[in-house]
């Protein structure tokens, strides 16, 4: 195993080697896709079907569930409510074999997979990716339409085209991606043209804007997004062989690093917003870059012996260095940061990310997710209807790195339950303060 460290930018860093690149399984299998939902890693292979694995039990392995011969592309799971969930998986149809279907579903109360694709065109390719919010039960898909492929969302069992670049663009989605604080939804892709076309939307997918992505050579595409969790104007895309940065919505680019290779996968860490991966694909070997002040110096990674491409990254939210990595054909890894050592960051101040909660709106129970990062130090997270009132302090305790998990049964501080209605929660340390609203019907 080797490291080299590399930088772009004005900063350099002297850096201690603290990379551990472990197999976790799937040998030899081309994984397309990975997702983590609550504390079970999902993976899609391309024809040889989907698996899971429980991460607080690691040891029991992947357990397989079906659908091998398909060409898989995404897998993402949808919440129904606090017990039950559904499995979508992505599917890239083998139409000479007769087979048309683009979306398989798996409900966590049955073993089996039906169709789901109503609502999608059957004549195009299949899905190309799929992203959304698990626990909000949101989710989109890049599918065909009949302009080639845009954007669809999944409602009452059914699909919902919600973005499709007419003609002459013809834009073919390669990725959504759907940010989970700001609820933005970002599409993509390239054009008829082969020119790279990104668009998105901040109003619930009703309307969208196409942003100026630039002239990056001929033929090139987005093929990876990534919004900064504290400034939804900032964007990372991943264009041809530049990873590119936005910080007003597209106006202007800059540049982050440039090599020859396919930038893929980007993924930011939710328990530290300045740490990113990003997978990189050059003659389909394993190439990993990773920053920790959001793409001022970087770290190239590349194990030894040589590894297939990454084609999918996730963060482990309970570990905040560590990720797993899906590859095109060695299976999935485990990787821990080669720059990030969180039980030594004692010097970092405590900030913290406040989830939407879910479900919302809500009757009986919700959830409230946040994230907290740096020193152990007070964080009241509390309750207030719209006079301002107090009505319920949820948690007042000390925090350390991690995710944490509150729940509101609707009820004050005496246990009695509170009137239907828009409610605020807020959270709050020194300066920073978050607050958001939820709905209560009974």
């Amino acid at each position: 195993m080797r490291a080299i460290i590399l930088t772009f930018g004005l900063v350099v860093f002297s850096l201690p080697l603290r990379a551990q690149l472990e197999p976790f399984g799937l040998e030899g299998k081309r994984v397309t896709s990975l997702t983590i939902y609550q504390q079970t890693l999902f993976a899609a292979t391309d024809s040889q079907g989907v698996y899971r694995r429980d991460l607080n039990n690691p040891a029991a392995g992947w357990i397989s569930l079906g659908l091998t011969g398909l060409r898989l592309s995404s897998v993402f799971p949808y919440r129904i409510d606090s017990a039950r969930f559904f499995l979508f998986v992505g599917v890239n149809p083998d139409r000479s074999a007769g087979d048309f279907t683009m979306v398989y579903r798996l409900s966590s109360e049955t073993a089996q997979w039906i169709p789901s694709d109503s609502g999608m065109i059957r004549t195009h390719s299949g899905v190309s990716t799929m992203h959304g919010i698990s626990e909000e039960g949101i989710i989109y898909a890049g599918g065909p339409t009949m302009y080639g492929m845009g954007v669809y969302k999944f409602e009452s069992n059914h699909w919902k085209n919600v973005f499709e670049s007419p003609p002459p663009f013809f834009l073919t989605v390669f990725r959504v991606y759907v940010d989970p604080q700001h609820h933005i939804v970002s599409a993509g892709g390239t054009t008829a043209f082969q020119t790279p076309c990104l668009a998105r939307s901040t109003d619930g997918d009703r309307n969208w804007k196409r942003l100026p992505v630039g002239w990056w050579g001929y033929p090139t595409s987005v093929y990876s997004i990534a919004i900064d969790p504290d400034s939804p104007s900032s964007l990372y895309v991943g264009v041809g062989d530049k990873l590119l940065r936005t910080r007003d919505d597209g106006t202007n680019w800059e540049t982050l690093f440039q090599q020859e290779a396919v930038f893929g996968p980007i993924t930011i860490n939710p328990l530290n917003v300045n740490h990113m991966f990003v997978g990189r694909d050059s003659a389909n070997t394993f190439r990993l870059l990773e920053t920790t002040d959001r793409g001022m110096s970087w770290s190239h990674f590349e194990p030894q012996p040589q590894r297939k491409a990454i084609s999918s990254l996730v963060f482990d939210l309970q570990e905040g260095r560590m990720a797993y990595v899906g590859t095109k054909g060695d299976g999935v890894f485990r990787y821990r940061s080669l720059l990030m050592n969180v039980e030594e960051r004692h010097e970092v101040p405590l900030t913290f990310h406040l989830g939407q909660n879910y479900p919302n709106p809500f009757n009986q129970m919700t959830t409230i997710d946040l994230y907290a990062e740096g020193n152990g130090e007070s964080v009241p997270l509390e309750i207030y209807d719209l006079l301002g009132r107090k009505i319920r302090t949820l948690e007042d305790g000390k925090f350390t790195q991690g995710l944490y998990r509150f729940r509101w049964d609707g009820t004050d501080e005496q246990g009695k339950d509170v009137p239907s209605g828009v409610y605020l929660y807020r959270a709050q340390i020194g300066e920073q303060s978050t607050t958001r609203a939820l709905l209560l019907l009974r």
